[in-house]
């Protein structure tokens, strides 16, 4: 057999060592890329934090920079990305109270922007201890300095919160969330609802925003059949009577809410 190895020309016999060579290179100019942008000063940190409720703000943007700098240990804004690590930096913003979730990027301009997601507080505990707010999944939020939120209030004889409160059975975080949950879903408790108290056997009462009177709702055992019924008596009975007819509406009795009268 005829041998043709010597007929083919030089690059094409080793096109395979040029291909090497140049991916070699490629890898190379990437990595000195990678390394130069790397060691290149962040131009600023732009912050962007969706508000709740009428525009309130639990955390600043000036606190969010300040979590940054304190985790990197300098001011971000004068140091090279190297030092800058975005997972780490947003598990630290993640496990912020005040924050329900947060996304960490760098731009091609080395701009690191951060983008926040607040979380909402549905109620705020008057605690003996300390006061401070339930989200809508039940966490807890500490009062903010920089903004009070309007949500309804819950006072009287309040447990001591624990964050694993949702799972025990003793602990009576777990019925003012359940019925503050209930309150937030729906527009017009939402409006009606000032106040919840709580007193000595784990019964809830609810303190309207007008008005004289209380509503008795007991433990949460069938909460929303309870509050079903208090919204259709007020849409008849207190637009027929008017909303200082009753002292106290009761939603202890089942399939129907009881009416003491006001004396005065």
């Amino acid at each position: 057999m005829a041998n043709y190895s010597g007929n083919i020309p030089f690059i094409t016999k080793y096109q395979w060592v040029f291909h090497l060579i140049g991916i070699a290179v490629v890898f190379l100019m990437l990595s000195l890329a990678i390394q130069m942008h790397k060691d290149a000063s962040v131009t600023k940190i732009d912050v962007a934090i969706d508000p709740i409720g009428s525009g309130k703000y639990l955390i600043s943007k000036k606190e969010v920079v300040s979590l940054i700098n304190r985790e990197v240990g300098y001011d971000t804004e004068r140091g090279s990305l190297k030092r800058v690590d975005v997972m780490q930096l947003e598990y630290m913003i993640d496990s912020d109270p005040r924050v329900m979730d947060s996304d960490i990027y760098v731009d091609k301009h080395l701009a690191i922007h951060v983008d926040i997601k607040q979380r909402e507080p549905i109620i705020r505990v008057m605690g003996k201890q300390e006061s401070y707010y339930l989200d809508t999944e039940g966490k807890y939020i500490p009062l903010s300095k920089s903004a009070s939120i309007r949500v309804p209030v819950v006072t009287g004889e309040i447990d001591r919160f624990d964050a694993d409160y949702l799972a025990q059975t003793n602990n009576n975080h777990k019925a003012i969330y359940t019925l503050a949950k209930a309150i937030n879903a729906d527009e017009f408790l939402t409006a009606l609802v000032e106040q919840i108290t709580i007193d000595d056997n784990d019964e809830l009462v609810i303190i309207p925003k007008m008005g004289r009177n209380k509503i008795k709702v007991g433990t949460i055992d069938n909460i929303d059949d309870k509050l079903y019924r208090l919204k259709i008596f007020y849409k008849k009975a207190i637009s027929k009577y008017g909303i200082d007819k009753f002292a106290e509406l009761d939603l202890q009795y089942e399939d129907r809410v009881f009416g003491k009268p006001n004396k005065s």
